[in-house]
């Protein structure tokens, strides 16, 4: 069942989606979630959380429970234990904060089949509207990202198009190709509607969560993807450009995207972390302008309307690109990565990628070492080069409409990061939509339901601009 609960803070609107959703471990279904059903308390205010256990629907008495309760992932720790009652259920201990932020709880049981423990997540949110970035951009910020565009912009761009044979009913696909400074390449595929006409096209760009892919191509078979396929949308009437964040070769074989993610390309996120001019997301920022370029040089595009989409590490783009570029008109983020890098400096947690900041000498150590030597954990030269790309930074230039999904159980991109994003857009036309049961996910009923509610938030929007 879905249940709508709106919410009002400032000149934003909020809305929560909630599913109930189970874990089935052998021999049981556990779940998880906050006593408060849309996951939202205030200051002060204790926050619990329902634990239930079933066997084919039947509740199961006397299941042993352990479970921790934490202020955003880190400390202080809160733990417990307890069994469910004739019901199947039990109420875990109570905690407050008295600062926004969120309180997680984590409970394991053991099973009776395999006695292995299974574990399952769920949050709450604390004046979810009110969280900060943990950290101020830096004095020069905008400095800088100018000087990068200018950059960018004396770079030619040598943009090379090619057809691609896809048999892809309605729609023309195309390969990409351009540079960029320092020898780095943008490759992309293009979707454009077949006879569409000049200055007709709304256009988009979509944006690749982590790993090491091709872009995606068709809306059907080995180079589709169900949301990002730029076929899917330019079937929609939308010129859509889906760039690989890497600037690889697109549709090679799976082993060679393989050999890449072990080789050249393991963990890039990581890669060159002490300067702002060799981190990575700098390239991939300088990436993500040439393809909005690009798609903005065609001349299907009716020169008014640009969006731009992603999840996760493309969510965090599609922050970058709403602040850096004023042709965006509207941009979507689910469960977005890059936010609020400097979060440890306010004792929370951090967002993707969470080791870009640890420092080499503490990630060389044993976890017995680790655990002696904590205050070596962050490298100051990392969080400052984090700062230049962390998408909250890129969110206080946000002045068109923008969508973001969040997942109260995420700990890759945890909420509270997420929210320091959000909170930091100054527009007002800004929508938030809580996933209260689900964590860093595109698979779940929510996670589902959050492209639905963003397809329908993009469509809204091309029909409002036409007018």
């Amino acid at each position: 069942m879905r249940r709508y609960i709106a919410l009002f803070a400032a000149l934003t609107f909020s809305f929560s989606c909630i599913f109930a959703e189970m874990r089935k471990y052998d021999d049981c279904e556990i779940s998880l979630v906050p006593e408060r059903t849309s996951g939202l308390y205030r200051k002060g205010e204790k926050v619990s959380f329902n634990f239930s256990a079933t066997h084919f629907g039947k509740p199961i008495s006397g299941v042993y429970v352990e479970w921790t309760l934490s202020k955003d992932g880190v400390e202080p720790f809160k733990k417990g234990k307890g069994k469910t009652d004739s019901a199947g259920r039990l109420k875990i201990g109570t905690m407050s904060l008295d600062e926004p932020g969120f309180v997680h709880c984590y409970a394991s049981v053991k099973t009776a089949v395999k006695k292995r423990a299974r574990g399952i997540h769920a949050g709450a949110g604390v004046d979810v509207m009110l969280i900060k970035p943990a950290l101020q951009p830096p004095s020069d910020f905008d400095e800088y990202w100018l000087s990068q565009k200018t950059l960018l912009a004396n770079t030619p761009a040598n943009i090379k198009i090619t057809p691609l044979k896809f048999d892809e009913p309605g729609v023309n696909l195309f390969e990409v190709k351009a540079d960029l400074p320092e020898g780095k390449k943008l490759s992309a595929v293009l979707a454009v509607p077949k006879g569409a006409k000049e200055a007709s096209l709304p256009a988009m760009v979509t944006c690749h969560g982590a790993g090491v892919r091709s872009s995606y191509g068709p809306s059907e078979g080995a180079n589709s993807h169900p949301v990002w396929s730029p076929a899917r949308w330019a079937k929609k009437g939308i010129l859509t450009l889906d760039f690989n964040a890497l600037g690889l070769d697109n549709f090679k074989d799976r082993k060679y995207y393989l050999d890449l993610a072990k080789g050249e390309f393991k963990d890039y996120y990581t890669q060159n972390p002490s300067s702002r001019n060799t981190i990575f997301f700098r390239e991939l920022y300088l990436r993500l302008l040439r393809a909005i370029q690009v798609v903005c040089e065609r001349p299907e595009w009716d020169g008014k309307i640009l969006i731009v989409g992603g999840r996760s590490q493309g969510g965090g783009q599609a922050i970058a690109a709403a602040g850096l570029s004023s042709k965006v008109t509207m941009a979507f983020a689910h469960i977005p990565a890059l936010c609020d890098l400097g979060g440890m400096k306010a004792a929370r947690a951090v967002g993707w990628p969470g080791k870009l900041c640890i420092s080499k000498e503490y990630a060389g150590m044993t976890k017995s070492e680790q655990l002696k030597n904590k205050s070596l954990k962050w490298s100051e030269s990392a969080i400052n080069s984090a700062r230049y790309v962390d998408a909250a930074n890129f969110a206080k230039n946000i002045k068109c409409e923008f969508f973001m999904s969040v997942g109260f159980c995420d700990v890759v991109c945890p909420p509270t990061t997420c929210f320091a994003a959000f909170n930091n857009i100054p527009s007002k036309n800004k929508t938030m939509l809580n996933c209260v049961n689900i964590g860093h996910t595109s698979s779940a009923p929510e996670a589902k339901y959050a492209d639905e509610q963003a397809e329908k938030a993009v469509m809204a929007h091309i029909e409002k601009m036409r007018k």
